[in-house]
């Protein structure tokens, strides 16, 4: 009897010797590159498919319905990157006793009640970057800020929100928030926040930062001039001033190889930080704000746009 694994991208069993045929389940968000760009790593580190296995991919949340149904077909492991996708994972009854599931680039996974104790088929790896180094980035970059602004939902990212004030405390600056409900608020709220504020940190808080708010909020930075610090490069790409962000690739192959770990039967692997990390600026938006940064201070970017 084939033993039946849940990973939201997907990959053989060993038995035996040989791999087992099987589905292999895969879920990430519509129209986030990233998110694209660490499914695909993933996939490349399964390797070779066994004869007879299928991929099934699906976005999110545009082919719910479909990784829903794909899931209750008991495929033989799940892969969710992104918050949205494991959420409709873990909905669906992936990392229940039966349907390992491997997560990847998700920011606090305890958030999303992922701990060992909470989960115990549940592993993978996060894509939090500490508040600390993303201030000191800031502060490298902007020497003047002296007050960082947050937008969050108190539902979403609270935790995060109290580590990230004793951080900027550290580092001699003030994290000035505002509570945030619904996406439907984000503009109206970030027109409150920046006349108290140097720059706005955006946390991957899918209430303040998705499809929908994204532009809205990277145009009224521009025009409000205060820089938009990012949680992802394609942000950046959008027109946030820069980004400090898990490497998308890098996830993916770690989150990968954790699934072939399973697959081949050597137990769930301990959930992972990412390895690397990665930055990235917009020179226009930087001209575009006003900002003096030179040669040197480009430099330091891993990645620079427009390219």
């Amino acid at each position: 009897m084939i033993r039946r694994l849940a990973i939201v991208v997907a990959i053989g069993l060993t038995v035996g010797g040989g791999p087992l045929a099987g589905d292999i389940v895969m879920l990430y968000p519509d129209r986030i590159n990233d998110f694209a760009a660490t499914a695909e790593a993933a996939r490349s580190a399964l390797g070779e498919l066994p004869e007879g296995s299928r991929l099934r991919s699906f976005t999110v949340p545009r082919e719910e319905q479909q990784a829903r149904r794909a899931i209750a077909e008991s495929p033989e492991v799940v892969l969710a990157v992104g918050s949205t996708a494991v959420r409709v994972a873990l909905d669906a009854g992936a990392g229940g006793e039966h349907i390992p599931l491997v997560y990847a680039m998700v920011f606090r996974p305890e958030a999303l009640n992922l701990s060992e104790s909470a989960q115990p088929r549940v592993t993978g790896v996060s894509m939090e970057v500490p508040a600390s180094i993303q201030f000191a980035r800031i502060k490298q970059l902007l020497p003047e800020t002296r007050k960082i602004g947050v937008l969050y939902n108190p539902a979403e990212t609270q935790e995060a929100v109290v580590e990230a004030r004793e951080a900027a405390e550290r580092l001699d600056m003030k994290l000035v928030t505002i509570t945030v409900r619904s996406p439907g608020e984000v503009e109206k709220k970030a027109r409150l926040l920046a006349p108290q504020v140097d720059v706005i940190w955006a946390m991957p808080d899918p209430t303040v930062l998705n499809a929908a708010t994204a532009k809205r909020l990277i145009l009224f930075s521009l025009r409000a001039r205060k820089p938009l610090i990012a949680p992802s490069q394609g942000y950046v790409k959008r027109g946030a001033l820069c980004a400090m962000t898990a490497d998308p690739r890098s996830v993916g192959e770690a989150s990968g190889r954790m699934m072939r770990q399973v697959l081949d039967g050597d137990g769930m692997p301990a959930p992972e930080e990412p390895a690397e990390l990665k930055s990235y600026v917009n020179r226009k938006s930087a001209e575009l704000l006003g900002l003096d940064l030179d040669d040197e201070d480009y430099s330091n970017f891993q990645g620079v746009f427009p390219e």
